[in-house]
């Protein structure tokens, strides 16, 4: 299904190519090029032409159309008049035999076509590679590496554009880079396969297009992810040991691919790959995604979001979608990642851009929750009491992308996420919950729960991930959607006993000032699991603390913090002796609540003392 689309997506794209733009010829893809070999007609006087891409920083060359064949192993065969500068000019300092034999293949190749096609041009290039190159090998050795890749331009014209080049490279390709070819190419072998017109190439049903086609034993290109990404280049179908083979069948045959769609689908993944319209990168993932109409629709909000772009997704949303055109239409997105030149599909999305909105809809209600400082989630509804001054006056509580849901479950390196300490299945897992809805998986609570007892805090997005989690739970009420901020008549104990952490945490910071070592240093991990084995302590520790405080004439403050204690208190006829883990999700949502609320009320206050002075 996957490779279907894909090949039905470029086949699509390239009827609406405008005159700008042209697909690629058969077994052509573009590349860096950094030299061309300028010849004259006859292909005795010779300049090289370093191109350049524009970046200064790293100038791989201008890009340009050229053969292109995939090759692995040691029997490297050669691409038509376009390669490496060790296959098309024999310099390799380090290991000038090998050079020169694989040169050797190239002018045999270059020779047959020309042969092939009596194109002036190309017999040019094989008089300079014959009679010219001998003699300036050695100079050419300092001057460009073996690495850089070349090309031919006779008479200032390209020779892999010459329509009859390329007719050739589309016959010879599939055979060149097929298996069991021998290790020294002669002109009458690659004539041979012109004059009689066979491959070695098996034949089969295509399983994409359904026709009988010859079948790529190695797909021509590979799926290039972003360099932040990997380095390396994948395949989605390969099978080159033993224990990959299906019925015997090795290398592509086991699923077998006519050369045409092999291209397509991998060029159009790569473009969708490529592209900051229709890909995100979480980790070392990525997700790209595809319509039939490729304007009509940006999914871009789940994973960069703006306050603005949710309320009008809920305005759009709540009033019905913008157009039935739009909303039925089909929506496809893949998550992939790749290790050891293999491509791993980590998830499939086929549905309509109306389920996409409403799961994102319900996706962005569910995650609603105020900042750590009180500010409201805007986008849900307007602010009630206490929030409203702290809304007004920081930046509100904004909607969290992916990317950044999934970073709250990792710790830091140097100051960056550590990626690798994130499981490969999190990343595609949390995009599925968000396109089709699905619940998060089990273990990302547990995750967030310990990355919060480590670091002893519960930080905004970490909140965030918490309430999408509960929220996938009976607990969770999507009409009421009770967990957004404090709710002091919930039933569970262990929300009520994150609250009363939260503010015997604030009792000692306002008796002692910042010091060295808190109760939350000390206590708050082993209170997340266990209340039982600390509260009390911390409860008699508070004592001491509001002692201190009525000693310093604070009773106004010790009275707020008193009040406080007992309505928490009401709630708790005992401290739980253990939790289970949505229960130690209720208690650092209770903890966060009570701070936020504590924060806003403080906010308030404030605001309302400054507007009494002012009139």
């Amino acid at each position: 299904m996957l490779l279907q689309e894909l090949v039905e997506y470029q086949r699509n794209r390239r009827d609406d190519l405008n005159d700008n733009e042209e697909p690629p010829p058969p077994e052509y893809e573009s590349r860096n090029i950094p030299w061309l070999i300028r010849l004259d007609s006859s292909g005795d006087n010779t300049s090289f032409v370093r191109t350049s891409s524009g970046n200064e920083k790293r100038d791989l060359g201008q890009r340009y159309m050229g053969p292109a064949l995939k090759r692995s192993g040691t029997n490297i065969k050669p691409q038509l008049l376009a390669d490496t500068a060790e296959i098309a000019l024999g310099i390799n300092p380090e290991e000038p035999q090998r050079a020169l034999s694989r040169h050797a293949d190239f002018v045999v190749l270059v020779e047959a076509c020309a042969d092939a096609t009596q194109e002036s041009s190309v017999r040019a290039v094989v008089h300079w590679l014959k009679d010219q190159l001998p003699d300036q090998r050695d100079g050419l050795t300092a001057k460009i590496k073996s690495r850089e890749h070349i090309q031919f331009a006779v008479a200032d014209e390209l020779v892999v554009g010459l329509e009859a080049v390329q007719e050739f490279w589309a016959k010879v390709a599939p055979i060149i880079g097929g298996k069991g070819i021998p290790r020294e190419l002669t002109k009458e072998l690659i004539l041979g396969w012109l004059d009689k017109e066979v491959s070695p190439t098996a034949m089969g049903q295509c399983l994409v297009c359904g026709e009988i086609q010859p079948i790529a034993r190695v797909h021509p290109l590979d799926i290039r992810v972003p360099r932040q990404v990997s380095d390396q280049q994948f395949k989605i179908v390969s099978a080159n040991k033993e224990a990959f083979y299906s019925y015997g069948l090795e290398q592509s045959f086991h699923a077998p691919t006519c050369r045409e769609c092999a291209r397509d689908y991998a060029r159009a993944a790569n473009r969708l790959i490529n592209s900051d319209r229709n890909r995100a990168i979480v980790a070392d993932s990525v997700f790209f995604w595809w319509l039939k109409h490729e304007e009509s629709f940006d999914a871009t909000i789940l994973f960069q979001p703006s306050v603005d772009a949710v309320k009008a997704l809920f305005e759009t949303v709540e009033r019905g979608g913008s157009s039935s055109l739009v909303n039925h239409e089909k929506f496809y997105g893949c998550t992939i990642t790749g290790s050891r030149g293999r491509a791993a599909i980590r998830s499939w999305i086929n549905t309509t851009v109306d389920s996409v909105n409403q799961n994102a809809h319900n996706w962005f209600s569910r995650q609603s929750i105020v900042r750590e400082w009180g500010a409201w989630p805007l986008w849900k509804s307007s602010p009630p009491e206490p929030y409203r001054a702290a809304t007004s006056a920081g930046q509100p509580a904004e909607p969290i992308g992916i990317r950044n849901l999934a970073v709250t479950l990792i710790p830091s390196r140097n100051g960056q996420p550590d990626w690798n300490r994130l499981p490969r299945f999190i990343a595609p897992l949390i995009i599925a919950s968000a396109f089709l809805g699905d619940p998060l998986p089990n273990m990302l609570l547990p995750a967030a729960i310990r990355r919060s007892q480590v670091e002893r805090s519960v930080p905004y997005r970490r909140a965030v991930l918490i309430k999408l989690a509960l929220s996938f739970t009976a607990l969770y009420d999507p009409k009421e959607d009770p967990l957004t901020s404090l709710d002091q008549n919930r039933l569970e104990p262990a929300y009520h006993c994150g609250r009363l952490f939260a503010i015997l945490e604030q009792i000692q910071r306002s008796a002692l000032g910042e010091r060295n070592t808190t109760i939350t240093d000390r206590y708050f991990s082993n209170a997340v699991v266990a209340p039982a084995s600390v509260l009390p302590y911390v409860m008699r520790l508070s004592k001491h603390h509001l002692s201190r405080l009525r000693r310093e004439n604070k009773g106004g403050l010790v009275h707020l913090y008193d009040e406080a204690l007992s309505s928490v208190m009401e709630k708790l006829m005992s401290f739980p002796l253990q939790l289970k883990v949505i229960d130690q999700g209720l208690f650092l949502l209770g903890y966060y609540h009570q701070l936020a609320n504590d924060r806003a009320r403080a906010m308030e206050a404030a605001a309302k003392r400054k507007a009494g002075q002012a009139a």
